[in-house]
């Protein structure tokens, strides 16, 4: 991946990460160095968790598998190339696959991408699940 860099592999390696400004709850405008400071946490910590899986064992989850991890840098990737916001959260979902949150007020939209390469996506009004549905590849 482009966004990558190399002192990245020096950080230590956290199991989930936090992409925006969530205490403010506002969402930075699509070229604001926060934007792509939170796109560049993101990407080195997918990188991070497929480099090594090991890093999972103390906490006693599965780790992201690697059709989990390649699908959803690539979900990530398109997000980022079309001048979406980085997810407000993202992490394994101690299943083998990785969950994006995303937080807009009272909204919370949670894409899971599952270790079988399908994804779901996930909308909560209030703490309310209000929707349902699979993301077709495409």
């Amino acid at each position: 991946m482009s966004v990558l860099e190399a002192q990245a592999l020096s950080c230590p390696v956290q199991p989930f990460v936090t992409t925006c400004a969530v205490s403010s709850g506002i969402l930075a405008p699509a070229f604001d160095q926060a934007l792509i400071e939170g796109w560049n946490r993101l990407f080195n910590a997918m990188f991070e968790w497929g480099a090594d899986p090991a890093q999972f064992a103390d906490e006693d989850i599965e780790p992201p598998s690697p059709a989990a991890i390649s699908a959803a840098a690539k979900m990530a990737q398109w997000w980022h190339d079309h001048g979406y916001p980085a997810p407000t959260i993202a992490a394994p979902d101690g299943e083998g696959g990785i969950s994006f949150e995303f937080r807009r007020g009272t909204r919370t939209e949670l894409v899971v991408v599952h270790p079988d390469n399908t994804s779901e996506i996930i909308c909560f009004e209030n703490h309310r699940i209000v929707e349902r549905s699979p993301i077709c590849a495409g």
